[in-house]
């Protein structure tokens, strides 16, 4: 089948019948091998092969593309009489599960998904242990053939969006998707430049577990710890799964800070550039430059924004041994030098040091950067057109957002369609109740 180095294959006769077996050893379990080809060399008739194969799972096809496909996968595949017998001795490498670091919580489960499907399949059985959950495993694309788990509960998702789903990724016409779960997601919704993320990724199995009992469905992808929920509404993404690790007073308040810190990072910065520009108004912010800089204050801002989101993306790729030497120079370039040689005024570092904190609140990495990438577009209308231009950016943002649906959710429910209830179990953490 190949002529790779980690291709294995034994040949040898049966009651002067040949067989073969090929399998690949950079994906196959070694001891399910040996028991395998120990299993048949008893055999004396080697019509009693199906009989004899008891290690894992038995597949018996004579299509040679299906033989082929689960061969690159991991399994051993034995030849004979033009059948093929394709037994599971899969075996992947992988890292161990651990915490994830992107939703790390102070109590509750701290295992998280890895790289490995069926390990990942198997951390979300293990808290829905009922019959309605499906599994579902298709392979997209034509030179990948990257397998995708569709997870989802049969008696409560609903029908029409499983179907359309379902076509979508059976229709996908692609050559790779190595990316995986990116590639896919741009597949699958649409995403075209749409800023805002159109579904929701989760390393944690039991929220994954959580919104799939509610009637969502997951997309878990081979060869990615992250597994795509959908569909979502913005407030999906503004929840953490630590406010439901605390009681519900205190999780209604850990909430209601992180909605604060959320909109500081948005419209802070803009609100002051706004405001300052108004003699009259300008005494709301404790902080304000003198009369003469306010027009240069707009260059100060986007140099400053942009040298810190250079420092984020430095950190992201900077070694551990060199995360020092970074912090020195994060240091020098904004702090109390820069402020020394009249680089940046005291006040355009400090509302944007606070509008970058408050945006680490936010539980969704990728709305994190749709929300910055909209604060700087808030900049420039205020710059430009001042009041004005930050009230008519911010009426487009919020229409957009009121029009924007996928698979006919709307984006910005419960706001959109208004739902008082459903608002309202967004706002306050709720005690959870036995139905009567």
């Amino acid at each position: 089948m190949t002529l790779s180095f980690d291709h294995a294959s034994r040949q040898w006769q049966i009651a002067g019948e040949p067989i073969q077996l090929d399998y690949l050893t950079s994906l196959a379990d070694g001891q399910a091998i040996n028991t395998l080809v120990a299993g048949l060399f008893l055999l004396e008739d080697a019509k009693q092969i199906e009989r004899q194969l008891i290690t894992g799972s038995l597949l018996v096809t004579t299509d040679q593309n299906v033989a082929k496909k689960l061969f690159f996968s991991g399994c051993a595949v034995l030849t004979y009489q033009e059948r093929y017998y394709v037994v599971e001795t899969r075996s992947y490498p992988g890292r161990s599960i651990g915490q994830p670091d992107t939703e790390k919580t102070i109590r509750g489960a701290k295992d998280g998904f890895n790289e490995n499907l069926i390990m990942n399949v198997g951390l979300i059985r293990r808290r829905i242990r009922h019959e309605a959950l499906v599994m579902q495993i298709m392979s997209i694309g034509r030179v990948s053939q990257m397998d995708v788990c569709l997870c989802y509960m049969e008696d409560r998702v609903n029908a029409k969006l499983l179907d359309t789903i379902r076509s979508r990724l059976v229709n996908l016409q692609v050559e790779e998707v190595t990316m995986s779960d990116r590639a896919i997601e741009e597949l699958l919704v649409d995403q075209g430049f749409h800023p805002f993320p159109l579904v929701r990724y989760c390393e944690r199995p039991d929220i994954v577990a959580a919104e799939v009992i509610k009637g969502h469905i997951a997309l878990v992808v081979d060869t990615t710890s992250s597994v795509i929920l959908l569909p979502i509404h913005l407030c999906d993404l503004l929840e953490h799964v630590q406010e439901h690790r605390e009681t519900p007073l205190i999780g209604t308040m850990i909430r209601l800070i992180r909605m604060m810190a959320i909109l500081l990072s948005i419209y802070l910065v803009p609100l002051w550039l706004s405001v300052i520009q108004n003699p009259q108004l300008s005494r709301m912010f404790f902080l304000r430059p003198p009369e003469g800089e306010v027009l240069s204050l707009g260059l100060q801002v986007f140099i400053a924004e942009g040298a810190i989101e250079l420092l984020r993306l430095a950190t992201i790729y900077t070694p551990s041994e060199l995360s020092s030497a970074m912090g020195l120079v994060a240091a020098l370039l904004l702090g109390q030098m820069a402020i020394d040689l009249g680089v940046f005024l005291p006040e355009v570092l400090l509302y944007i040091a606070i509008s970058n904190v408050a945006g680490f609140a936010t539980p969704s990495y990728e709305l994190s950067l749709a929300n910055k990438l909209v604060k700087w577009g808030m900049i420039l209308a205020t710059l430009v057109a001042g009041k004005y231009g930050l009230a008519t950016f911010h009426f487009l943002f919020l229409s957009y957002l009121m029009h924007l649906d996928r698979f006919h959710s709307f984006y910005a429910y419960p706001l959109v369609p208004f739902d008082g209830r459903a608002l309202m179990h967004f706002i306050f953490r709720l005690p959870k109740k036995s139905p009567s």
